[in-house]
């Protein structure tokens, strides 16, 4: 019973930390542009497409990409014209998409399949699925889950990015730091 009080208080100081920190941070320099970023995530006035930096019509878009060349991709390098090529297409139809930007695609998922297709993503699975499966082995019979945690850190970071970056590095490598056979 002490045990779970002392959590509760803890808990309570986490939370009047957290709403101190937000109110030092509303006020000073970084405020104005913390209170619009918030304002344009949450506002019931911005578009799913806006909220999510073109990110949703992507996914909408891709299936319609993948189709037309599901083996080879489009060939690496060539992400952004695919993009722009085939936003304009959606455009015409009514969809809503800014073609007129030759953006990248927002998932490392989505990047590999368009720029390389099958052979991309059963290339990265080769990567990803060993490590991945001695992270499970390893948090059953050890304990340990940091090989585990790195490596779905690292997939689900590739939802919404190429991946390639530092942060994804890092996971990417708490994956591998299990993966050896003899440990």
């Amino acid at each position: 019973m002490i045990d779970a009080l002392r959590r509760e208080v803890r808990v309570d100081w986490a939370i009047l930390a957290q709403t101190f920190v937000t109110i030092i941070l509303l006020n000073v320099d970084r405020g104005a542009c913390i209170a619009k970023t918030f304002e344009r995530i949450f506002s019931s006035k911005v578009t799913l497409n806006q909220r999510t930096s073109g990110r949703y019509n992507q996914w909408e878009l891709f299936p319609t990409v993948v189709i037309d060349s599901p083996v080879w991709g489009f060939g690496p390098g060539s992400g952004q014209s695919v993009y722009a090529r085939y936003a304009l297409l959606a455009e015409r139809e009514g969809w809503l998409m800014d073609s007129k930007k030759g953006i990248g695609w927002h998932s490392l998922y989505l990047h590999l399949a368009v720029e390389t297709g099958a052979i991309g993503i059963i290339a990265l699975a080769f990567i990803v699925v060993p490590p991945l499966f001695r992270g499970f082995t390893r948090a059953r019979s050890l304990g340990e889950i940091t090989t585990l945690l790195g490596i779905l850190g690292f997939l689900v970071i590739g939802l919404s990015v190429t991946g390639m970056d530092g942060h994804s590095g890092f996971f990417l490598g708490l994956g591998f730091l299990g993966s050896r056979s003899d440990s």
